[in-house]
């Protein structure tokens, strides 16, 4: 029966329903085009950093655009990336970098203990040695 439902949905919307499937497919395809790029860049002790300090220092007006600009795009792979956790697409890799870009209170505990997952830890590292830059450090818990 709900099945049905959904069928009937999906038939009578088609066009939401190719929307929704193009937008999932540019956001898979930037998500794993902007993830090394970030994690390269990154410090060595970024996870380490207490980020509570950033958000007082003054900004001239360009920094406060790119400040901006970078947290609404990263809202919006949170956002994209928990929809690909139910639709096609890397959603937990669309989370992880829209978590880097944006500037949330405790951010970087949250990084930090799901990077403390070696399936998670080992590939990162591996490709920042791999384009010359030393690996994360991270503080373990106990």
């Amino acid at each position: 029966m709900k099945l049905d439902l959904i069928m009937n949905w999906l038939a009578n919307n088609q066009e939401i329903v190719v929307w929704v499937a193009t937008i999932s497919f540019i956001a898979f395809i930037a998500s794993l085009l902007m993830m090394p790029w970030v994690l390269v860049r990154l410090p060595v002790d970024y996870f380490l950093v207490n980020d509570s300090a950033s958000l007082v220092t003054r900004r001239s007006i360009k920094q406060l655009l790119v400040f901006a600009l970078k947290n609404i795009v990263g809202v919006l792979l949170l956002v994209l990336g928990i929809l690909m956790l139910f639709l096609p697409g890397p959603g937990l890799l669309a989370i992880l970098i829209g978590l880097v870009l944006t500037n949330l209170p405790g951010k970087k505990r949250l990084i930090a203990k799901l990077l403390q997952t070696p399936t998670i830890l080992v590939p990162i590292n591996r490709l920042r040695e791999s384009k010359g830059r030393a690996p994360f450090v991270i503080k373990k818990d106990g």
